[in-house]
């Protein structure tokens, strides 16, 4: 399996990637875990099969929740106008 390095792109096997250090700083609750290190240039990689529409997916009905519990929040008696799926995400308002 492949990796993609976030700041330099380069392509890195599965054997190449180091440990990730100080990782509890690097990486926040709720975003993809990555692979490892970049040997090259120290970024983190991700495996380059998590780049697609099922991650946007993903990170979509996170933010959907967010959203409603936001919305909510600022309104409790008017329900929020929600996105159909990830690609409207940025035509919803409250």
């Amino acid at each position: 399996m492949n990796y993609s390095c976030q700041n330099c792109s380069q392509s890195i096997s599965e054997e190449q990637l180091l440990p990730i250090k100080d990782i509890s700083l690097r990486v926040m609750p709720g975003e993809i875990m990555p692979a490892g290190e970049c040997p090259h240039c120290g970024a983190l990689c991700h495996s380059e099969a998590t780049e697609d529409n099922n991650t946007k997916e993903i990170l979509f009905n996170a933010l959907l929740t967010a959203y409603g519990a936001l919305c909510a929040r600022m309104d409790p008696h008017k329900p929020p106008r929600m996105p159909v799926d990830w690609k409207t995400l940025d035509h919803a308002a409250c």
